[in-house]
């Protein structure tokens, strides 16, 4: 890379691991996370499911509230899930759930 190119892939490797620490660091506070070490995913699935089946499946969970509804729903049209977590000193971690 020479001196003039923007770190892009450096930049926003940073930025990921800056926002997970304080989103993680947010279950100190008075505002936690619903979902704990799971609230934040990688989903993989088929394109055709975003337009069709996304919207409904948030639409109930915005509205209800049930997060193991909504990951049971998730699972039901995805292939594959990760969380995403990180510790002090180590780089961002996936772990698998399905």
């Amino acid at each position: 890379m020479s001196s003039r190119e923007a770190p892009e892939a450096l930049a926003h490797a940073l930025a990921l691991e800056l926002l997970l620490r304080i989103w993680q660091r947010s279950d100190d506070g008075p505002l936690q996370r619903a979902a704990g070490s799971k609230a934040l995913i990688v989903v993989e699935l088929q394109m055709e499911r975003l337009p069709e089946d996304m919207p409904r499946i948030k639409a109930d969970w915005l509205n209800n509230g049930d997060t193991a509804a909504f990951m049971a729903a998730l699972q039901s049209i995805s292939l594959r899930c990760w969380s995403l977590s990180i510790e002090k000193f180590r780089p961002v971690a996936l772990t698998q759930l399905w």
